[in-house]
């Protein structure tokens, strides 16, 4: 869900919440793709309890990539719901934990809003031109 903070002219500030449910599936997801790439001596692949691997990559890599994953999967959502145009964005993600909502801030630039003005009304004529008598 997407809040709109400010926007003046061409900056634009809002936030963005991710239900807890989401965080907790994302969470799922990050450990079963570790636990299926890591390669834990004395256990099969896919089957290292996750404290053990938990061990070997540490919480906080864990944690960036639930961050990174729900950042990538809301960010582009929260810009169509706010029907904005974005150039560029500075990201400010709070501390991501299991089982609460996820929330980040994001700061930006929006493209200028252009309005055309009767441009049909608009007479040219292209100049004339002497064609050579001789080739």
């Amino acid at each position: 869900m997407a809040e709109l903070i400010k926007k003046d002219g061409h900056q634009v500030e809002f936030k963005v919440e991710v239900p807890a449910a989401e965080v907790n599936s994302a969470f799922d997801a990050v450990w079963k793709g570790l636990a299926q790439q890591a390669r834990v001596p004395g256990f099969r692949p896919g089957k290292a309890p996750r404290r053990v691997i938990e061990k070997r990559v540490g919480e906080g890599y864990v944690e960036g990539e639930v961050q990174n994953r729900l950042v990538n999967a809301h960010f582009p959502r929260a810009v169509r719901e706010l029907e904005l145009n974005m150039v560029d964005a500075q990201i400010d993600p709070q501390p991501v934990r299991s089982g609460e909502t996820f929330t980040f801030n994001v700061t930006g630039d929006l493209y200028p809003e252009v309005t055309l003005g009767d441009w049909k009304a608009q007479a040219w004529k292209p100049p004339h031109l002497k064609s050579p008598t001789k080739w």
